[in-house]
């Protein structure tokens, strides 16, 4: 399903993460934040979290700088997995080219949401805002692939002895195929 602007994926996201009834699984490159539409993400993300469902968030550790750490500890003690890749820390100057830009919002492993989506009020409710993000929605197997790529990143910035996530594969759903390709600076 194509959501063409802000104004018609959130409230599709919005209503599949407060639908979800196993986990919710999102990866994006930055939020906003302080801002209403990051507001809204967080609140019903821990109310899902609440009702035992399984939350887990990686943000970009550029596109994330804003988020002040008691706000990733407050979501933590909701029992929000925070992930931050490749955080920025002065030994990892070296690392600075290597960010994570990818949108991603899975539900239940079985809806996934990708494109460019921005938690960023300034277009959030806005059709005619000054540029378009685009998402599509897709459900089918290659959702376990894009829930197999959110996986290796957040496996990446889990610390070492904790649970790591698991790889999913997922069942043929309608008649189209479908590819998520994933790339990193190291496949040049």
């Amino acid at each position: 399903q194509l959501l063409p602007h802000a104004a018609t994926y959130f409230p599709e996201v919005f209503a599949s993460i407060a639908g979800a009834r196993q986990s919710i699984e999102v990866e994006l490159y930055r939020v906003i934040h302080p801002s209403q539409l990051a507001s809204e993400l967080v609140d019903v993300r821990m109310e899902r979290a609440d009702a035992g469902v399984s939350v887990t968030l990686v943000l970009d550790g550029v596109g994330g700088r804003g988020l002040q750490r008691a706000e990733a500890d407050r979501w933590r003690r909701r029992g929000i997995r925070v992930c931050i890749f490749n955080p920025l820390e002065p030994h990892a100057v070296l690392r600075l080219g290597t960010r994570n830009h990818r949108k991603l919002v899975l539900v239940d492993g079985a809806t996934a949401f990708t494109g460019g989506m921005s938690v960023d009020d300034s277009f959030a409710h806005h059709a005619s805002a000054p540029w378009r993000e685009t998402m599509i929605r897709v459900e089918g197997p290659v959702v376990a692939d894009m829930r197999n790529a959110l996986v290796t990143c957040a496996t990446m910035c889990t610390p070492a002895g904790a649970p790591q996530p698991s790889m999913t594969h997922g069942a043929r759903i309608g008649s189209a195929d479908a590819q998520y390709v994933v790339s990193t600076p190291h496949d040049r």
